[in-house]
Order: structure tokens, then sequence, then C-alpha cells
């Protein structure tokens, strides 16, 4: 049964028509390829028939047939010229036919020839057309020889042969075969040379050492670092890199095992250098400090070399800047500054330097007096002292009278030496008895101060004399050591050589000889409340004036002569100047011929005015001279305020239009007493007149005028207690295009100023062509006229006066910019023509100018360490490639270096020159 049915199949199958839908077609291709022809019939299941030449072909390593549903293939392996000609594809009565061509060789891309340096890697490179084709690699015809060093690599149709380290035996000529077909190209070696050598290094311990070393050609393999004979890896220790021809071994945190010769060998190539590592010894050990509680500490190190980075630690825990710790470096002196101070950071603090550490405590203590106040008593006019002593040096105190706090004047002295604090109070009276308190923290103590009474126990008697004779006035008081005066109808008498004034213990006497009708008068003694008065007469024989005095008016620096004329010839006269008697001197002559007596002042000044007196006899004539100031020109202060701390000098200056004129100063409009007021001193130089005040007091506030001729000039003092510095404005995080200035700018205000500094990441920074710091008030900037990427850091700024310091900090940022090939490249500005120094009279206006070329410039002004801002006086510009500064009127504050930089993107350039004067 089942034997017919295949008969039947077999006969239905053979009255089938098969067709043949996609024929086989024509190929070319080149050796070793491997070749496919394809073949579609209508029916699946057919039984296919392939020949070659018209002889059958069989399924083999050279042909391999496939059928799958109606799809039929032929693939020729590895095919070579042999195998041209005609394949034929038969199924039942149809057929199809295509030819293969085989030309060319088995290789599609040849060798190149190559020539490396000595160590590089040598890559000889070609491409077969059959990726599957099998070749093999020929030096000088014989097969190579592969090793670790030398490598066949196959990447689809690519063929390689990799030497990894060439050295000079790889010469030769280099042959890839895949049959018949082959491609050679010659390998060459190059020598490499040491272009740059090693250096012998010194370095100071804890510093890297870093040895560079340049060849003639980059990629090398195979260089080696090597430190006595041992080949050195890359490690934490040390850092091997290459950057194109260039070999870098970095050594870090050297110490004195690290002293030794260093070797770099590249094959037979080598070079050596020595590294000598310096002792680093720590100079300045830290010191304990004793600290108030919210006071601010100070721990300082100094070590034998610049800029070596320190560690600092509190019982053994390395500290980071923050709000309670900041460090501070500059050259040899490290700083670490604990601020708020509390008990939490008593403790050893540790300063590490490489493997040197050196320690110190910190004390945390609160303020207490030691030794207290104890009750005074003193008799009137006497100095009071009131003094206790605290536990720590040189605190901040009150002192309380009555409770009501005390100020600093010529009535009260506070003085403060070390843990010593005094008040002093001057020329006591009996209203200075009081309750006086000391205030130091928490801590306060009081004290009472008795002013006892001056008494006069003996009174003074009226005295009657005659022309010529001598008197004495005797007082007797209750005290010793007392503060007293003499007075002559109420004015004080100064001491001469005709008249002294004596103290022997409890007793006073003021003596006069020679006296005259003139001297006759009510003669006071005064101490304290104490006061006694008694009358002097003086009998003189009748003299008349036949001339008396006239009153006179008269410039400054004139001569102004008084001439009387009395009755007798030769008689003496005595001259009185508002009642106080003249002598002799370089400023009054006194002269007399026969009837005619004269007092000639040669050069009258401003204080000469007053009422003058000639005595003859018992008769008296009187003058009035009055003086007329000059024309003086006072020229405008730099300011009209001048502010000052509390016990800091203060010091007013004003210029006159001539030399030798005489000032006079007024304060609150009283004039001031300079023989009297020994904190303040009057000094002229030629054409400047000064007034300097020693230490101020807040009652020293208030309005100064100077007078000279009869022109006057004032200025405000305003007398301030001092304030810690305070950050106003705090500095801002800044970003910058390499090349281009950065700004950081901070307010700061305090009393007295505060001193200034600038640091990156805790080093100190100093002016340099490329670092400027500018002031203007209370507003500081640090200006970095170019930045490059390792400017990036952060930024502060520390302001410290002796009340306190204050800091502030930010980031700078610098961006590189990508670079673009099709744009061309900008180029470093060109100094043309530099400034040049001017001289020019004082009011006029000045002009700066130089020439700069350059793009896309940034041109700044400055004046000094100020920055030139636009304004109605300083006036900016440019023209093309002149940058110009004018300066409207020029006065003698304006003179002085003036500065003047322009930078971009590829550099900077700078110039200066200075601005002088003529005041005449």
């Amino acid at each position: 049964m089942q034997d017919m049915m295949q008969k039947q199949l077999i006969s239905l199958k053979q009255h089938i028509s098969v067709q043949i839908l996609k024929p086989i077609k024509d190929t070319v291709c080149s050796e070793s390829e491997h070749v496919m022809f394809d073949v579609e019939v209508s029916h699946p299941g057919i039984d296919a028939f392939w020949t070659f030449k018209r002889q059958p072909i069989k399924a083999g390593p050279k042909y391999k047939m496939e059928s799958k549903n109606k799809l039929h293939k032929l693939t020729v392996m590895n095919a070579m010229k042999d195998e041209e000609g005609e394949y034929m594809f038969a199924a039942g009565e149809k057929m199809c036919s295509a030819s293969l061509t085989v030309s060319g060789g088995a290789i599609k891309k040849p060798l190149h020839d190559l020539v490396v340096a000595d160590s590089q890697t040598s890559v000889l490179e070609c491409e077969v057309a059959n990726p599957s084709a099998d070749g093999k690699w020929l030096k000088d015809g014989h097969r190579v020889v592969f090793n670790e060093n030398t490598m066949s690599e196959v990447n689809g149709a690519v063929r390689r042969l990799v030497i990894v380290i060439t050295k000079a035996t790889d010469v030769g000529e280099y042959t890839y075969q895949v049959a018949t077909s082959k491609t050679s190209a010659t390998l060459k070696v190059e020598a490499v040379k040491i272009k740059k050598t090693l250096r012998n290094l010194n370095v100071v311990q804890t510093q890297e050492a870093v040895f560079s070393l340049e060849l003639t050609h980059k990629d090398v393999k195979g260089a080696q670092w090597i430190k006595n004979g041992i080949e050195m890896q890359s490690s934490d220790k040390y850092e091997i890199t290459i950057k194109g021809t260039v070999h870098v071994l970095k050594i870090k945190n050297c110490s004195a095992q690290d002293e030794c010769v260093y070797s770099f060998k590249l094959g037979k190539l080598s070079a050596n250098a020595r590294l000598n590592v310096e002792t680093l010894k720590i100079l300045k050990k830290p010191k304990d400090v004793t600290s108030l509680l919210g006071a601010t500490a100070v721990f300082e190190v100094g070590i034998s070399e610049d800029d070596i980075p320190v560690k600092w630690l509190f019982n053994k825990v390395e500290l980071k800047t923050n709000g309670n710790y900041r460090m501070l470096s500059e050259k040899k002196t490290h700083k670490l500054i604990v601020q708020d101070v509390d008990d939490s950071k008593a403790g050893e603090y540790t300063a590490v330097v490489g493997h040197l550490q050196c320690s110190a405590s910190l004390i945390v203590e609160s303020l207490r007096v030691t030794k207290p106040l104890k009750n005074v008593q003193v008799p009137e006019t006497q100095v009071a002292t009131l003094e206790c002593e605290v536990s720590h040096f040189n605190v901040p105190s009150t002192w309380l009278k009555d409770g009501v706090e005390i100020e600093m004047s010529e009535k009260f002295r506070i003085v403060v030496q070390g843990k010593l604090h005094q008040l002093k109070i001057m020329n006591t009276s009996r209203d200075d008895s009081a309750e006086y308190t000391f205030v130091c923290g928490n801590d306060r103590v009081s004290a009472t101060v008795t002013v006892s009474p001056i008494l006069i126990t003996t009174m003074l008697k009226n005295l009657n004399a005659q022309d010529k004779d001598t008197v004495t006035f005797e007082v007797t008081v209750n005290y010793e050591g007392i503060t007293y005066k003499w007075l002559k109808n109420g004015v004080e008498i100064r001491s001469t050589d005709r008249c002294q004034a004596r103290c022997k213990r409890l007793s006073h006497t003021l003596s006069i000889r020679n006296v005259h009708f003139g001297d006759s008068a009510d003669y006071t003694f005064k101490s304290g409340s104490a006061v006694t008065t008694a009358k002097l007469y003086v009998e003189a024989r009748v003299v008349e004036f036949t001339k008396d005095l006239k009153d006179l008016k008269i410039t400054e620096k004139k001569r102004a002569t008084f001439e009387c004329e009395v009755s007798e010839p030769n008689i003496q006269v005595m001259w009185m100047k508002d009642g106080q008697e003249l002598e002799m001197s370089d400023r009054y002559k006194m002269t007399s011929d026969k009837f005619v007596h004269r007092l000639i002042l040669p050069s009258v000044r401003l204080s000469d005015a007053g009422e003058y007196t000639a005595v003859a006899g018992s008769s008296m004539s009187k003058g009035k001279l009055g003086v007329e100031g000059r024309d003086i020109k006072i020229s405008e202060p730099p300011t009209r305020s001048i502010t000052v701390v509390e016990k800091q000098r203060a010091t007013f200056e004003f210029n006159v239009s001539e030399d030798d004129v005489e000032g006079r100063w007024l304060r609150n409009g009283v004039e001031i007493q300079f023989s009297v007021e020994e904190r303040f001193n009057y000094a002229t130089i030629r054409k400047l007149h000064r007034l300097t005040i020693s230490e101020t007091y807040r009652s020293d506030a208030g309005e100064y005028t100077f007078i000279a001729g009869k022109n006057r000039s004032t200025m405000n003092l305003l007398v301030r207690l001092p304030e810690p510095p305070q950050i106003v404005r705090q500095i801002q995080a800044q970003t910058a295009t390499s090349g281009r200035s950065v700004r950081f700018s901070v307010q700061v205000v305090g009393l007295p100023k505060p001193q200034v500094s600038w640091y990156k990441d805790s080093q100190a920074l100093s002016t340099s062509y490329k670092c400027k710091f500018l002031h203007d008030e209370d507003e500081h900037t640090l200006l970095l006229l170019e930045v490059f990427p390792e400017d990036a850091a952060v930024y502060s700024c520390e302001a410290k006066n002796d009340y306190g310091e204050a800091t502030s900090s930010a980031p700078l940022t610098v961006e590189v910019p990508e670079v673009v090939e099709t744009v061309a490249r900008v180029s470093a500005p060109v100094l043309i023509a530099p400034m040049r120094d001017v001289l020019v009279s004082e009011g006029h206006p000045v002009q700066f100018q130089c020439t700069v070329s350059g793009e896309d410039l940034q041109v700044s002004w400055f004046r000094g360490d100020r920055e030139v801002r636009q304004s109605d006086v300083f006036r900016m510009s440019r023209y093309g490639e002149t940058c110009q500064l004018d300066i409207s009127r020029a006065l003698l504050d304006y003179e002085g270096d003036y500065s003047c930089a322009a930078s971009n993107a590829a550099g900077m350039v700078t110039c200066a020159a200075t601005l002088n004067i003529d005041s005449e």
C-alpha cells in the first residue's frame, strides 16, 4: 500500500511544471573571498542539482550547499583562480547558469612604510578582501615569531602586527601574505634622545620634589624611574606621569629618607639627579594662652622655611577653618585663631609640621577683681588716686561716680597699666567727694573719696610801702603740697625777678622788690575754696605826666611806639600790659631821653592787643593798642571733620599764604592757653600750622577755629569710643573668564580704622603687578588684574584693630572658554607710549595719556592704592589706542603716583607717572 502511494507521488511531481523565479547571477570576487550563488524556485521540496564546468558539485570543504523551502544556496569557499568558470543550477527540467570571475589579489589595502622612535609602539596594518581568510606575517622573508611584545591582531578584514616596545633589532621588511597575494612595508627605528635632562633638587621637609625630563619623542614605552636600584611605581608617595615628551616623578611630603640619587631609564638611555632634603625646624613654639570667656585666643608658630603647610590639632583632632577656628599663614609664621572662647575650647592645641609637632594649652578664665579699691582722703587741689588690680591684662573697664559713668577729661584721668587700673581725680574740690565704683566684666568694687577743705590759719594783711621798698605777703594753711595761685586785682601773677612766690611747708609768701606806685593793688591768695585778700599801698612822690599815652591802632607786623612826657628829667618809668609788668626783651624796647619815655614793639603781634600803662612816681598814664590782622589766606583743609578714638592723638593742620604768621586757636569760641593745657601743642613749619592734642577726651569734641591775620577757618572734632571691626557689606562669590580681571570688595567699619589684609586659601597676599589692594573710605577692594585657573580659590578679607577683628570670605571660579580654531586668537596688549610725569601749578588742569594697542581691552586708572572713579574732577576716556585721564583742577591732595592698567584675555600692561604740584 505504501509503495503504491510513493509511485503516485513521484508521478504527480513529474507532471508539475517547476519554474525558476530568481536565477543565479554572474559574480566577480577577489582571491580567498567566499562567493555565494542564490536561486529561488516556485515549489518547495524540489531536488537541486549544481555543476561547475558541467561537472557535478558535491558538498565538502570547498563547496557548501543549502536548501530551505524554495531557496537554494551554493557557497564557494576561499575562491581562487581555479574556481573561475561557469556554475549551473538544475531543478526538474529547468536550469540557469552564471559565471564566476576571480580578479585581483586577496589584499584590499596594503601595508605602508613606518618610522618610529626607539621604545615606541609600532603598528603595521593592512586590510584583506575576505575577513575570514587566513594569512601569515613575514619579516625579511621569515615567519614572525609572536610573543608578549610582538602580537598579531585581527579585526574583521583588518590585519595588524603590533610591536609594543620597538627596538633597533626590529628594523626590516615586513610582509603579510594571503594565498598567493601579499603586501610589504619597511619599518625604521629612530634613536630617542634627552632634550632636557634631570636637575638636582633641594627641598625642605614636607615639601614636594618634582623631577622632570624631556625626550625628543612622545609615546615611548618602557620608561623607568629607579631609586636605589629598584624600579619605582606610582603610589600615595610617588606620582609618575607622562605628558607628551615630558616625564615627571613627583615625591610627596619629602623626608630625610627620600634623600638619594634618582634615575630615569629608557633602554640604554639614562639620566641621574640627586634629591637633597633640608631639615625643617620649629623656630618659635606656641605658648600657653590664658583667655577670658568670649575673647579671642591666638597661637603662633614660627618655622625655618617659607610657605610650609601646617596642621593644627585640638586634643589630637585636626581642626578645619570654620566659625570657631581660623588658620592664617604668612611666609614662616602660622597662626591659629580661636574665636569666642568658652570652656569647651580649653585644652591642648598642637601644630604639626611634617614629622615635627609642638603643643600649647588654652586656659579659659572668667574676669575678676583681685585687689579691691581703698577709701581715699585728700585735701583740696591735690590729686586723688583710686586703684585696683584685675585678673587679666588690658581688659575693658568702666568707672562710675555715684552710679554715673565717668568720661576722660581734664578732671578725670583713666590709666591702665597691665592688670593695674587707676582713676586720677585732678585738682580735687569738695564736689569730688563721692562714691566711686570700678566695673570689670561681672565684677565691681567701690570706695569713697573724701576731699577735705583747705583752711587759711593766718590771713593776709594790708601793707604800706615806700617807693623802691621790698614787701612780703604771708599766709599759712592747714595742708602741705596743695595747689595755689596769687592774683593782683584778680589777674594771676607771673613770677619774675622782682616778684617771687615761695612755699615752705604750710607757709606761702609773695615778695615784691623795688616796689613802685603801679604795684598798688589788691593781692589775693587762692587755693581750692580758701581765699584771702589784702591791699598794698605804695607811697611815691608826685610826678606829673605832661604828655599822656595815646591809643594806637597798628597793623600786624608793623612797629608800635607808645610815648609819654613827665615833669622831671631822668625819672624811672615802669611799663605794664594789662596790669602785668613788662621786662626788656626782643619784643619790648624801653627808651628814655630826659623828659620823654617810649615803649617800642618792633613787630606787633595779634596777642599784643591790650591796655598799656606807664608808671612814674605816683602817677600813671594809660593807652590801648588795637592790632589789625593782615589779609592772610588760609587754604581749604582736606576735610572739615576729624573723627578719633578716645585717647588717640588728634591733629589739625592749615596752610597759610606767608611764612612767619602768628596764629591763634579757639576751642568752641574760647582761645586755647597752651601754657596751661599740657595736652595741646601748637607748632609752625614755614606756612604749615599744626595743632596737636596728644591724648583726646570726649570733652574735647567740638569746633576748633584757626585765626591768621583777619581771617579764620574752622574744623570739627568728633571723639568716639573704640569699636571693634564690623563687616557692613560681605564680599561676594565671583566667576570670571580666564585672562580677565576680578574684584572682591568689602565694606568695613571700626574705630580706630581697621587694618585690612587679604588672603588666598589662608595664604597672605601681597601687592604685585597683577594683584592690587585698593581702599576708598570704608570700602576695601582686592583687584586681580588677570586670573587663570590656578587662581581659583577662596579669598578672605581680615579687618583688625586693637579692639577686635572680623573676616569675610568668598570663592573665585575661573572658567576657561572653549577654543574655536576658526576664530583668530586675541593678542596681548602692547604698550606703545607710556605716561609721563607732570608738573603743574595748583588749581590748573592736568592730563595723563598713554598709548596701548590691543583688542577687547579693560582699562583701569589708579591714584596710589585707590582706584580712580569717574567724577566731576576725574574724567577717564579712550580715543582709539589713546587712554586718557583728565583732572579738572590740581589740588595739593592730588599729588602723587598715578598708574594705568590695560588687560584682555591674553595679558596685561601697566605704566605709571608722578603728578607734582607747584603751590607757589
